[in-house]
């Protein structure tokens, strides 16, 4: 039943770009987690949302350079004029 349940919503989600992750704690029941979103601007200018999976396919990109987008040092570097990332924290 659970197994049936968490392939429907992930079907569901992932038509927003979101992903559902399972696993077991440590009392036996099932944990079920929403994939971290993020934010992408290049400047001040809003560009997308989703997942990394869903960036990374936007952008042509590997899923880790948008990781990469969400690092200081990445910013640092940052003239204004290339693609950065903020993770959306769920509340």
């Amino acid at each position: 039943m659970f197994i049936i349940l968490l392939a429907l919503t992930e079907k569901v989600f992932s038509n927003h770009g979101r992903r559902l992750s399972g696993a077991l704690n440590v009392s036996g029941s099932w944990v079920i987690k929403m994939a971290a979103e993020y934010a992408v601007y290049k400047g001040d200018k809003f560009i997308d949302l989703g997942t990394a999976d869903y960036l990374a396919n936007k952008f042509g990109v590997p899923r880790k350079t948008i990781w990469y987008w969400t690092a200081p040092a990445y910013w640092r570097k940052n003239k204004g004029n290339s693609l950065i990332a903020i993770r959306i924290e769920d509340d």
